[in-house]
């Protein structure tokens, strides 16, 4: 399985320039023969995208950006798996919104992930944005290979990062218990603006 990281600089709230470096991105990747093409964390709309959220239409925005995205890539490369990161409607909770995960493969949504370890430190305030997941989200397949898909600190352990947060929950565990062989993990971008 061959993977290309999309390196990007999102602007918190411009999903159209977004849009427009995710796609060079996907051209990068199909050039380059990749199976799989990560993107960063909320790379749709910028992270952190704090009381963006709360605005009314902004997550409606996001997902029809990102099915739109899916729809683009397959023109581009059909065969390519694209991983786009952004808020998207949830059910349940107290916000009615989850950090999620979409794989898109030929124009459709093929895998969907929420992020289930959510930061509450700093700018990384996710409760104040995000419910958590209740459960690890299915395998998605790319190249013969069975990947589990995390967002950040859904790769980190209690031990590991010396922190309690996750009261218990390993979603990392969970995916390989699941018979993940490989685990994806968006992060979001270096480039951090507020």
């Amino acid at each position: 399985m061959r993977v290309t990281i999309a390196q990007l600089d999102p602007v918190i709230g411009d999903l159209a320039a977004n849009g427009r470096r995710i796609l060079e991105a996907v051209r990068r990747a199909a050039a380059d023969g990749a199976d799989l093409l990560v993107t960063a964390e909320l790379s749709v709309i910028g992270y952190p995208p704090r009381d963006l959220l709360r605005r009314s239409g902004v997550v409606a925005a996001c997902e029809a950006a990102a099915a739109e995205l899916g729809r683009a890539a397959a023109a581009i490369a059909p065969d390519l798996t694209v991983l786009l990161g952004h808020p998207r409607a949830a059910a349940g909770g107290d916000r009615g919104v989850r950090n999620a995960i979409t794989a898109w493969r030929g124009g459709r949504c093929v895998a969907a992930a929420d992020k289930r370890l959510l930061p509450g430190y700093d700018v990384f305030d996710e409760y104040r944005w995000f419910d958590p997941a209740p459960a690890a989200a299915p395998l998605l397949e790319v190249a013969g290979r069975r990947v589990g898909l995390l967002l950040c600190e859904d790769l980190w352990r209690g031990r590991d990062a010396g922190a309690a947060s996750g009261g218990g929950i390993d979603p990392a565990g969970d995916l390989l218990a699941l018979g993940a062989e490989v685990l994806v993990a968006m992060n979001a971008s270096p480039f951090v603006r507020g």
